[in-house]
């Protein structure tokens, strides 16, 4: 499993998790886990536990409303406030996972979604969201009342 850290002890995201990705993430202390894969996790024996899961099923060319990443994030947000540690993922940690990152760190740090994209990829450099979700972005970012940088 490849992941990274995006907020120390907090918030961590990586592509799809393996059977020692469950173990890692039992280590890092994981509690929660957003999928914006198509295919549902399935917790193994030994896997982190209690967990909170929430499946945001996201085609990787798929434009989804703005409720569901609206929702999507407010879980997250919801999850970090509680004092969980957070595992955000797709398949292989660029597009999808460059995508809810962003908006995690918009509706977190009130930035601009170009700003917040910058300082996802400080952490992990690899996050190339695809046009239609960057579109999604910039309705988000009018959604939250965040003006340009």
């Amino acid at each position: 499993m490849d992941y990274d850290t995006i907020i120390p002890g907090r918030l961590y995201g990586g592509g799809r998790i393996d059977q020692q990705g469950w173990q890692k993430l039992r280590t890092l202390g994981v509690s929660a886990i957003l999928n914006v894969r198509q295919a549902e996790d399935q917790i193994p024996a030994g896997g982190p536990i209690p967990i909170a899961m929430y499946w945001f099923r996201l085609g990787d060319k798929s434009k989804p409303a703005l409720s569901e990443l609206v929702q999507a994030v407010e879980t997250v947000v919801y999850w970090l406030e509680c004092g969980r540690i957070v595992y955000v993922h797709d398949e292989e940690g660029r597009n999808r996972l460059g995508f809810l990152l962003t908006a995690i760190l918009m509706r977190l740090y009130r930035l601009p979604w170009q700003s917040a994209l910058s300082k996802a990829r400080e952490r992990r450099g690899v996050l190339a969201p695809r046009a239609q979700f960057r579109e999604l972005l910039a309705d988000y970012q009018r959604y939250l009342q965040i003006p340009n940088g």
